[in-house]
Order: structure tokens, then C-alpha cells, then sequence
């Protein structure tokens, strides 16, 4: 069992979206690296140092790690893994590089 669902992820809200924002903005950063993929964009499992399920062949998740400044600002990157019997299979089709703007 993964336990209850984090208040920032909660769905049944019809303020939900306007309160991850607010989460995330107030420096406290993010506290997960990942989550499930599927009919939804976010899905169970959520990958957070807690998470305890292990991940079957088959299951499609998204590595998301996100810096948080604490003056404002958000740097984050997203890639799609398929989850093989032998490890890991990238689905995200765009390079693994660093733009500097």
C-alpha cells in the first residue's frame, strides 16, 4: 500500500491545480522524483523516497526531478520510461542535453 494521496496530487479538488502551484512556489520544493503513466498524466505509483511498490514489466513511468529556487523559479526535467524485464527502456524521443539560455 503507498499510503494516503499527497494534498498536491489530490484530484477531487476542484482547486487542486491552483494549490500545487501555490505548494510549489513556496520554497519548500518538491518531494517526489516520478510517477505512473497511463490513461491519466499522473498516476499511481508516485515515486517519493516513502515509495515502497515494486515496479512490474510492463508499467510506464515518468522521472520527473524538479529544482525549486527558493527566490522564485522552477527547473525541471521529464522523461518516459518503459519498465522491460531487464531494466529500463527510455521512451522520450528528444535529446539528453543541456540548453543554456
Amino acid at each position: 500500500m503507498l499510503g494516503p494521496i499527497p494534498p498536491y496530487f489530490e484530484k477531487s479538488s476542484k482547486n487542486g491545480f491552483e494549490r500545487v502551484l501555490q505548494w510549489l512556489w513556496r520554497g519548500k520544493g518538491v518531494r517526489f522524483i516520478g510517477h505512473g503513466l497511463g490513461l491519466e498524466i499522473d498516476e499511481y505509483p508516485i515515486l517519493t523516497p516513502r515509495f515502497n511498490q515494486k515496479l512490474e514489466p510492463g508499467m510506464v513511468i515518468a522521472l520527473e526531478p524538479m529544482f525549486v529556487f527558493p527566490d522564485g523559479g522552477i527547473i525541471g526535467l521529464e522523461d518516459d520510461y518503459l519498465v522491460t524485464a531487464v531494466g529500463v527502456e527510455r521512451l522520450t524521443l528528444t535529446e539528453q542535453t543541456v540548453l543554456t539560455i
